[in-house]
């Protein structure tokens, strides 16, 4: 059994994934939620459930998430069901005899973290993070856009990476607080020939390849500002343009990292929290031309943006 320390939570896992590992000691000091994962032969049928969301992916897949009629939450792939018990503590999981274990944590760091981090009443942003000078950026953007580009180009000159894929953020306070996400980087290797100075580890998977980086980060920090890549060939340079509020929720609605919900007090929730860390935290969209980027231009302009937020 692992320990790992996740977006705020403590999982007691049965398989290896991309986490920092914990020790029971420093699990005890980390502070997150314990929650335990299992690995069972099936995971019941709700009697009834009200769905929240269903999306469809570009294979064919699709993706449910329900509540079931005991409060407790169900999260569903073709091949894969994930039962969250009421307060989170426990998540039963099956799988398929035709799947195998590496979708499997592919999920679990992906839609599952997402969907407890939601369920614990804060914010899942679809993103990449640095800490660059002890300040945290977050560049927001849907697959392919080039968020982990910028944070895999920050981190070979220097800046530490907070997380890829999720960003878990706490909009209830006064500050946007975000928790520290996975070590590894999910590249696109025809799109990323970045070789970190800070790589673990590095292993190709499908089309993409996946580096795990050393880093000293915090549990938790406040964020300095959010970014959305804009890489056009019509860029006016490698430059940070401010959004208003209004663009800001707009361009950041279309970049969810869990996507297509149904219910509509959730879709209310879901708007107030983004409302919320819009109101806390100044957007802006990062253009970028085509072609190679310097990573020291590219943490001079960051660099400046956050200076200019402050």
């Amino acid at each position: 059994m692992y320990l790992y320390g996740l977006h705020g939570f403590v999982l007691q896992s049965p398989f290896v994934f991309s986490a920092d590992e914990l020790d029971p000691a420093t699990a005890a000091a980390h502070g997150g939620q314990l929650v335990a994962l299992e690995l069972v032969d099936r995971v019941p049928e709700p009697a009834t459930a009200t769905l929240l969301l269903e999306s469809q992916f570009a294979d064919g897949t699709l993706a449910r998430f329900s509540r079931c009629e005991d409060a407790s939450h169900l999260l569903e792939f073709d091949g894969y069901r994930f039962h969250i018990a009421v307060g989170l503590h426990h998540v039963h999981i099956e799988v398929s005899a035709t799947e195998d274990l590496f979708w499997l944590r592919v999920l679990t760091e992906g839609w599952l973290m997402a969907a407890l981090v939601h369920l614990r009443g804060d914010y899942a942003l679809h993103a990449s993070s640095v800490l660059l000078g002890g300040v945290l950026v977050g560049f927001v953007g849907s697959s392919g856009m080039g968020k982990s580009t910028c944070a895999a180009q920050l981190c070979s000159i220097g800046a530490q990476l907070f997380g890829d894929d999720i960003l878990a953020v706490d909009p209830n306070g006064t500050h946007a607080i975000a928790f520290r996400g996975s070590p590894s980087l999910r590249l696109r290797s025809a799109s990323d020939p970045v070789v970190l100075a800070v790589e673990v580890e590095s292993q190709m998977v499908g089309d993409r390849r996946t580096v795990r980086v050393s880093r000293v980060v915090p549990a938790q920090s406040g964020i300095g500002v959010l970014l959305i890549p804009d890489v056009s060939a019509a860029a006016p340079g490698l430059v940070v343009r401010w959004t208003t509020p209004t663009e800001a929720m707009t361009e950041l609605r279309r970049h969810p990292r869990i996507f297509t919900w149904v219910d509509r007090s959730w879709i209310a929730t879901e708007f107030a929290h983004l409302a919320r860390i819009v109101d806390m935290v100044k957007v802006g969209i990062l253009h970028i031309p085509l072609g190679p980027v310097d990573p020291r231009q590219l943490a001079s302009v960051v660099g400046c943006a956050v200076e200019g937020a402050a």
